[in-house]
Parts: C-alpha cells; structure tokens; sequence
C-alpha cells in the first residue's frame, strides 16, 4: 500500500499526455477514507509547486493542478490537511512569493534589453500555476496571518513603477481577489477594509492608463468586495476617501485633457474613469448605512452626466460643463452605460439600494427624454436622448419587481419612452462616431430586453388599459429592431403582415433574432387570439415552427415547440 501509494504520488506531479487524469481521482478517493494519505498528497504536492515554481527552466504546473482538483473533489480531510500546510512555513505565503517574477540578477545590457519579454514570460509560468490554486486560497480566507502577508506583498509592489512590479502585480491580484470576494468573509474582511493605504493604491491601479483591462478588473473587484463588505464599521467613509483622493480628481483632469486637446478628443479614460465611480457607488450602496449617501452622490453624478453633460464628481471642488470639443451626446451615452455598471451588479448588504437609486433618477430621465423627442425639440434629436434612454432600459432590466419603478402612470411613460427610443434608434445616423455607434448597440440589446420584460410580467396590470394601436406599435418596434439593416420599412397597420414578416425571421440563421421572433409569435397569441382564426396565418405559422423544431440551437427547438403548441390548441 505504501509503495503504490509512493507511485500515486510522483504520478500526480507530473505532466501526463492524456487529459483525463485517473491518478488524480484515485488520491482524490483515496483522501476520502484516510487521513494520512491526505495529509502527504498535500505536503508532496506544496514541495512540487515550489520546487516547479523555483526551476527557470520549468514550466510545469500539473502539481499545482492536481492540488486545486484535490481542494475542488477532495473531501474535509484535503481541506483540514491544506488548513494545516498552507499555513505552515512552507506553505501558501511561500508559494506566493515564489510564484512573484524577481528581476535577473545579470544587468548586461542584452538582459536590460530584453527585461520586459522575461519579466512577461515568467509571469505566465507563475500564471499557470496560480490559477489551478484559487480554490486553495480561498479557503485560507479565514487565516488573518496568510491575509496580513498578502496585503504586504501587494503594498510593497504598488504603485507599479517597473515592468518587474506589474508582472508581479499580476500574478498576486488574482489570489488578493480571490480571497477578498470570498464568500467565506468572517475574519479577513476586517483586515483588508482597515487598509486605508491598499485601497488607495489598488484604485489608483485601476486608473493607470499602460496596464490591460484585465488586471485592472482584479483591482477593482478587490476594491469592490473591500467596501461592500458591512463587516468591520471603522472607516465607515472609505469610499468617500476614495472619491475625494482618487477617482473625482481623475475624472475631471482626463475630462480637462480631453477638451483641451486639439485633436478629435478621445474619452476612453475618461470613460473608465466613470465606470470606476459607478462600481464604488454600487459597493457604497450594496454595503448600506452609512455609505448609502456616497451611493447617492454617485447617482446624482451619473444624472448629471446622462441628462445635463454636467462632468460633476462626487465630493469634487469644482464641477465642468461640456464644451463644443465634447460633444454632450457622447457624455450622456458615457453617463448612461455607467449606470449598467453600477446596476447590474448583484447582492450586497442593502437590498434596497437600487430602488432607491431608481426613486432619484427616474423622474429626470423621463422629462429629459419627453424633452428630447424630435416632435418636442426645435433642432431635432436632442443631445441628452440616447443616454437617458440607455440608463432607463437598465433600470427596467435590473430592478425587481417592477411595481416598485412606480405606479401605472409612470409605467406607461417608462413604455412610451423606450418604444420611442426602439422607433429612433434603429437607424443609425450617418457619420457617427464609435462611442454612438456602441451606445445605439448597447440601447437596441438593452432597449428590446427591458421591453419583453415588461410585455411578460404578469405584475403589470396596466396593459389591459392599452389601445390596439399602442399594442400594434410595441409589437412592430420589437420586429422592427431585429429586422436586418437590408430589409424594406414596414408597417403594422396589419396584424397578418406582422405574423408573416415574424414567420420570415423564423429561417433567419442568427440564433437571437429567431428566439426573439418566436417571442414576437407568442405575444401576438396572447395579446390578440383572434389571429388564431386565421387559417392561412396560422398554417404557415406553424409550417415555419415545425421547420424550427429541426434547429441545432437547443433553446430554438425548446421556445418554438413551446410556440407550435400554444398556436396549435389555440382556436382563438
């Protein structure tokens, strides 16, 4: 038993051609029944990552693979042997730092040269490893010694002045992020939300221009998680303090440098800038309480930005309007996907704070875009329309139940304003530039989603009270926006015209247009049975969803079996 054991043992550490590892299930297995036998795969596997982790010339990573598959399958015994080791002197503290790319200790003036290709390539090695281990330090999460030394490395390599820094910085955030978003959150959330210092440092991280947009996400779910948290209640105001230092003053110098700049201004960082003030008004308000105002104050700000162009930080000393350089229909579309940022995100302390983000902004979204409809503005479009009506549809999408947006009243002016808003946006304007063109995009995706949410919540008394026309009109805008760009215009005016243009898109090969065509076909059956009687409609309605049921798309089959019976018990 002892020398297969030993066997199992020095196969699970190395490379194996064959993808299904059997060696790994059996001491997977094994661990189950044996205390001992855990015990050793751990301390064998740890001293395998650290001597693969300490050749140069290796690039191996099945010996920490195979310790992430004995964490993920293993039984409380891997667990108990990892909580034991990883915590030991040569445990997960060790394999950090061995993992952390160091610079050569050769200056010559080749390896100074070449020093960025080095530092990049030994930070994907330390990659590979680190990433089949996250399920191993998220179970140190409760360990405030591991915790405590993992805030320090990342101290001592922020702000990533070198290229050695960064790479080093990548290779620790993803375990900083991992343990920080735990769900386990007992102990170690009051040591990383007591760091003032961290927490500047990673959003000043998040704000660096040269650094890719993935590393930069791990910063911010750290930050994130480190203010979301309502555990530990000291420094109750640390978003703000990030506000203050940090994110207001970013916004507004990258705003400045954009007007000031004599080319086409570029409002990318800017644009990041503002998704970062998003996502900490998010946190401030899924942790409640006393972060609730700085929530607030972010929501003002991106109102602000969606309906006025008015570039106004939280907690900043000075607030800019648009100029002719800036154009404000691309700070309203800016203010408007933030808001997705901030909206989208789930959980948190305070379940409440969406609905009150929706009770301050609603109101003004609704009159800047009655205000900005073509029949109301002098001048056509206005600037503030296609921002608003981004933030709005989000609203819609994101917060449940919908009574909660209002009473009926304001329900039928959020309907009118996307169908509105659908009506416009569907053509693209000529000459446009690639932030209109992303938002349009991003109105039609999000703009259609918070429509067939509203059509299919039952909740929504108020439709019984909608004219035919108005019900006409929602079903053409919903055909409308999938209709291909090389499609004629059509016209409603007639229900059969509208079931056979849905019955055209049903041998359309684009997946989301045909599930939203059979969607079109059962709101027609619900919203108007008559067509049922039908019986040319009808026949080639379900000829078509017969063809459908014969799709390779499993949710194709799946939505037009369910439309082909529903068409074909209903005699209206």
């Amino acid at each position: 038993a002892v020398q297969t054991l030993n066997s199992l043992l020095r196969s699970v550490g190395s490379t194996a051609e064959n993808n299904t590892r059997y060696d790994w299930m059996a001491l997977s297995r094994a661990s189950i029944w044996s205390e001992h036998v855990a015990n050793t795969a751990v301390q064998t596997l740890i001293y395998g990552i650290l001597s693969d982790l300490a050749s140069k010339k290796s690039s191996s990573s099945a010996a920490a693979e195979a310790l992430g598959h004995l964490t993920r399958n293993g039984d409380e015994h891997i667990i108990a042997s990892w909580r034991k080791y990883g915590t030991n002197e040569c445990g997960a503290r060790d394999i950090v730092l061995a993992a952390l790319p160091l610079k050569m200790e050769d200056n010559t003036e080749q390896i100074a040269k070449d020093e960025e290709t080095e530092a990049n390539q030994r930070a994907q090695v330390s990659l590979r490893a680190i990433s089949s281990l996250i399920p191993c330090f998220e179970i140190l999460c409760e360990d405030k010694q591991f915790c405590g030394d993992l805030a320090e490395i990342v101290l001592n390599n922020l702000p990533s002045n070198s290229e050695w820094n960064y790479c080093r910085i990548k290779v620790v955030l993803p375990i900083l992020a991992a343990v920080v978003c735990s769900n386990n959150k007992k102990n170690q959330m009051s040591i990383f939300r007591g760091n003032k210092a961290l927490s500047l440092r990673l959003c000043a991280f998040a704000l660096e221009k040269t650094r890719t947009a993935t590393t930069r996400s791990l910063a911010v779910s750290c930050l994130f998680a480190m203010i979301a948290s309502p555990i530990a209640s000291d420094l109750p105001t640390l978003s703000q303090i990030l506000f203050q230092d940090s994110i207001s003053p970013a916004i507004l110098k990258e705003f400045q440098i954009s007007c000031q700049s004599e080319e086409q201004p570029s409002l990318s960082y800017f644009q990041n800038a503002v998704c970062l003030a998003a996502i900490v008004g998010a946190a401030s308000g899924c942790r409640g309480g006393d972060s609730g105002f700085v929530a607030d104050n972010a929501v003002s700000f991106l109102l602000n930005l969606c309906c006025r162009g008015i570039v106004d930080p939280p907690f900043a000393t000075a607030r800019i309007h648009s100029n002719e350089e800036v154009s404000k229909k691309e700070l309203s579309i800016i203010g408007g996907m933030a808001f997705g940022n901030m909206l989208t995100i789930q959980g948190g302390h305070s379940p409440f704070w969406k609905q009150r983000a929706a009770s301050l902004a609603l109101t003004d979204l609704l009159d800047t875009i009655h205000a900005s409809h073509p029949r109301t503005t002098r001048h056509g479009e206005s600037s503030f329309l296609l921002g608003c009506l981004i933030a709005l549809s989000h609203f819609v999408c994101c917060i449940a139940p919908l009574p909660a947006l209002g009473d009926d009243v304001k329900m039928e002016a959020i309907v009118d304003a996307i169908l509105t808003g659908l009506s416009i946006c569907t053509v693209l304007p000529t000459n446009s530039s690639p932030l209109e063109t992303n938002g349009v995009t991003s109105f039609l995706t999000v703009g259609l989603s918070a429509l067939l949410k509203l059509l299919s919540d039952k909740s929504m008394t108020f439709w019984t009270h909608i004219s035919l026309e108005v019900k006409y009109t929602i079903l053409s805008v919903l055909l409308k926006t999938i209709v291909p760009p090389q499609q004629e215009q059509w016209n409603s005016a007639s229900g059969q015209y509208f079931c056979s243009s849905v019955v055209e898109l049903l041998i359309d090969e684009h997946v989301p247009r045909q599930l939203v065509a059979i969607e079109c076909l059962l709101q027609v059956l619900v919203q108007f049975p008559s067509f049922a009687k039908d019986v040319k409609t009808r026949s080639a309605i379900l000829s078509k969803l017969a063809v459908a049921l014969d799709s390779p798309s499993y949710a194709i089959r799946k939505a037009s079996g369910r439309a082909r019976n529903l068409w074909s018990l209903t005699d209206g």
